[in-house]
């Protein structure tokens, strides 16, 4: 075995596994009637679906409304051309006693069963957004398989974005003057990438961390007091599963603006990890950020969210107010361990964490 590609044909099995399971290549089948026969998850959360499309249409996922054609359409498309092009060279090498059989490749098939074609295709599944996805395309028998790469940034594609900028950024500052402008631009995405949560547009876990040091810092030298909150969106798996993948990011996009009008400028709000946001409240004692909490929590509760029809979305809030000599990670631990104290108590509660021992 010397190459990737035989490798890859004597595993067909961990191939298939592994297009089954992954969340980063869309794949589905689709039968003569363009109906869907199969898709991996990839595909559901790439076109916004409650759940796996069987038995529906492929046009009713994968549709270019600009030039109304669905993604078999391009497909078709193009294998055409590459069975015109097949038997254009047929024609100018066989004989013309030969040339007996026009619609016919070199050897003796019609279609490029099994061939894998490549194309980009810009589709918008109802309510989404314009996605442009790349996707590759084959026979299989008589259904045709397509997987798409998928259109979300992901971390590594974050960092090699980065690396490009950073490479513009050694560019632009040999140039005149006049690039200055361009320079400051890239230096300010480049922080945005490292600082923020790309779906919430919130500190990101990393530059909370850098951001509430300092706050520690002059709490401790000026002596007023400095309370975090911990934050959970309350049965948020459900809400995946009810209104899908896309629906669960909308709760938290209006869960962060709500917590980014409610606070003050000198306050820090982070999306810290999943459905979990913490924020650290300057100058606030215990009973200021219980109080802060609950006003959080009522409006969170009565949050009307777009394309969410009757769902109700309730929080739970862990405080911890900071002791003299305690550290950053000492106090955080405190407000999750309140904040799992209310979800045990019923969830939609704001609790307050116990003195350090």
């Amino acid at each position: 075995m010397t190459s990737l590609h035989e490798a890859l044909q004597r595993t067909p099995g961990i191939v298939a596994a592994y297009l089954v399971e992954t969340t980063t290549v869309a794949a589905v089948l689709v039968d003569g009637d363009r109906r869907i026969v199969d898709c991996n998850s990839a595909f559901v959360r790439l076109v916004g679906s409650h759940g796996k499309p069987i038995g529906n249409s492929v046009a009713g996922y994968l549709y270019d409304p600009a030039e109304q054609i669905d993604v078999v359409d391009v497909a078709e498309r193009y294998w055409r051309e590459m069975e015109d092009s097949a038997r254009r060279q047929a024609a100018e090498q066989l004989p013309a006693a030969e040339h007996s059989s026009a619609d016919r490749l070199p050897d003796g098939s019609r279609q490029l069963d099994g061939a894998l074609s490549a194309f980009r295709f810009s589709f918008q599944p109802k309510g989404l957004s314009l996605h442009t996805v790349r996707f590759y395309a084959a026979r299989i028998a008589d259904k045709l398989l397509f997987l798409g790469e998928s259109p979300t940034l992901g971390e590594s594609e974050i960092i090699h974005k980065m690396s490009e900028m950073n490479h513009e950024i050694t560019n632009l500052s040999r140039e005149t003057a006049k690039k200055n402008a361009a320079l400051e631009r890239a230096n300010a995405q480049i922080k945005q990438l490292m600082n923020t949560d790309h779906l919430t547009g919130l500190a990101n876990r990393r530059h909370f961390s850098e951001l509430s040091g300092r706050a520690r810092s002059l709490a401790e030298r000026r002596g007023f007091p400095l309370s975090v909150i911990m934050i959970d969106i309350d049965h948020f798996k459900a809400i995946n599963d009810r209104y899908g993948h896309h629906g669960g990011d909308r709760v938290l996009v209006a869960a962060a603006e709500l917590l980014s009008r409610g606070t003050r400028n000198e306050d820090i709000v982070a999306r810290w990890g999943g459905e979990e946001f913490l924020v650290m409240l300057q100058d606030a004692d215990a009973q200021w950020a219980v109080a802060f909490g609950e006003r959080i929590r009522q409006s969170l509760s009565g949050m009307e969210v777009e394309r969410l029809a009757g769902a109700t979305i309730t929080a739970s809030f862990g405080v911890a107010q900071m002791h003299p000599g305690e550290n950053l990670e000492a106090l955080i631990i405190r407000a999750d361990q309140a904040m799992y104290r209310a979800k045990r108590q019923g969830r939609n509660l704001v609790c307050v964490a116990d003195d350090p021992a």
